[in-house]
């Protein structure tokens, strides 16, 4: 579907009026056909906003009609992941009602509201306004697997998280949330996307010293070093560990770790490991 072929005479701009239409069923078929646009087309989600489309696509978030906040938040997930977009998505308001959805939408809207703040929280200006709008709690919840969401929602929870642990204050929020536990729990189950996710938002968040400790001792590091040892996992091993070059690091523990089945960017993987304990001496002895 491009651009002139949205199916209404007018294009985009049509489709932008229809939302603010008093009839459900034509919101619904404008939803539809700027969802399909958005993921068709890269101009797509640029059009929507040059047409004014944020504020009635914001408005719609919090519609009394369920099937109309699910239909807006998929619009808004595809405006949210256009690097262009990200501040006008905020500016339009976008932020609190997709928060909301968090804890009132469908398992779909969920994870397509979390998909959303996940890539506005790649901005440093939104980090702390998503915080701020009480999102930290209900992404939390998402990544317990009781919730009442879709394997991709919590993925894209534990994503968000990592994005936003980038600020030191969420650093703190997420551990008084209780995201620790949560995240530790994830290494361990789920798919490998859902595990590198985790992985990554508890090296973030282990870069605070208080932190750094309670994941040393809700058992993270034997379940980081076994993602960090499976074969054909490259990404994994940069979400565990970062990026870690440094050559003296290497010299200087290669031979005190003794993992003759990795080989040197593993092995530097497993030296930032330390970063979640206080003293070497934890490691002598230990058998992962």
């Amino acid at each position: 579907m491009g651009l002139q072929t949205t199916g209404l005479p007018g294009g985009v701009e049509a489709l932008v009026a229809c939302l603010r239409d008093v009839s459900d069923s034509l919101k619904e078929a404008s939803l539809s056909a700027l969802a399909a646009l958005i993921s068709s087309d890269r101009e797509g989600s640029d059009a929507v906003v040059a047409a004014g489309g944020l504020l009635p696509l914001v408005s719609l978030l919090s519609s009394p009609a369920a099937s109309l906040r699910e239909l807006a938040v998929a619009v808004v997930m595809g405006l949210a992941l256009s690097e262009s977009n990200r501040a006008a998505v905020a500016w339009a308001g976008g932020i609190r009602p997709l928060v909301c959805l968090l804890s009132t939408g469908s398992p779909k809207a969920k994870e397509m509201a979390a998909k959303a703040l996940w890539s506005l929280a790649v901005s440093d200006e939104n980090k702390l306004a998503i915080a701020d709008a009480g999102c930290i709690p209900p992404l939390v919840a998402m990544l317990d697997l009781e919730c009442r969401c879709t394997a991709s929602g919590r993925e894209a929870a534990a994503k968000t998280l990592w994005n936003l642990a980038v600020a030191p204050s969420n650093k703190v929020a997420i551990a008084a949330a209780g995201g620790l536990p949560a995240l530790v729990a994830l290494l361990g189950t789920g798919s490998h996307y859902t595990q590198e996710s985790a992985a990554g938002a508890l090296l973030e968040l282990s870069l605070n010293d208080n932190n750094r400790k309670k994941i040393a001792k809700l058992g993270a590091i034997p379940l980081l070093i076994r993602l960090l040892t499976a074969p054909g996992r490259a990404e994994m091993k940069e979400a565990v560990a970062g990026r870690a070059r440094a050559e003296d690091a290497y010299m200087a523990f290669a031979n005190w770790l003794r993992m003759s089945t990795c080989d040197m960017y593993d092995t530097l993987c497993v030296f930032r490991l330390t970063l979640l304990i206080d003293s070497i001496d934890f490691w002598v002895g230990s058998k992962y």
